[in-house]
């Protein structure tokens, strides 16, 4: 019976650090979505600039 709770707390602790890991990618992801978003924006805005000032 201990060998039993012993394994199944031990494949909680790996489903818990398997759960934390993919939350930090996730977390890294959106921070690079961000990223690309707000350099994205830049780009149009840029470009946008230019198009009114060959306007």
């Amino acid at each position: 019976m201990l060998d039993r709770d012993l394994s199944r707390l031990k494949h909680n602790r790996t489903n818990f650090d398997n759960y934390i890991a993919g939350y930090k990618q996730y977390k890294e992801a959106k921070k690079a979505e961000q990223k690309v978003s707000k350099d994205l924006s830049k780009v149009n805005a840029e470009a946008e600039l230019n198009k009114l000032l060959k306007g």
